[in-house]
């Protein structure tokens, strides 16, 4: 791949579409983790906050942070409470992610 006089392989655009992945990722642990703190998710078993929560354990599995287990199980009771078998499923298969067999 070539742009303007600067040539870049296929592993140089891997790499930084890795890197900025992994800066989102770390933008939204940040951010979603803050707002669950504060309350501004609302707290307890709420549908938003299951949402929040399979986002932020699907961040922090892509940073590498092992609590990311723990994270969607906790969205997994939300889902379970409110009654949502959407949210369970995302949540399941978001903890499920990446396993070999």
């Amino acid at each position: 791949m070539v742009a303007g006089d600067l040539e870049i392989k296929c592993d140089d655009v891997d790499a930084l579409e890795c890197a900025l992945d992994q800066s989102a990722s770390t933008f939204a642990i940040s951010v979603i983790g803050e707002l669950d703190s504060d309350q501004e998710l609302g707290g307890g078993n709420t549908v938003e906050r299951c949402q929040a929560l399979i986002g932020l354990g699907e961040a922090q599995r892509l940073t590498g942070d092992a609590g990311y287990r723990e994270t969607l199980l906790e969205a997994s009771r939300i889902a379970s409470t409110v009654n949502n078998a959407e949210l369970a499923a995302k949540a399941a298969l978001a903890n499920s992610s990446g396993l070999s067999a």
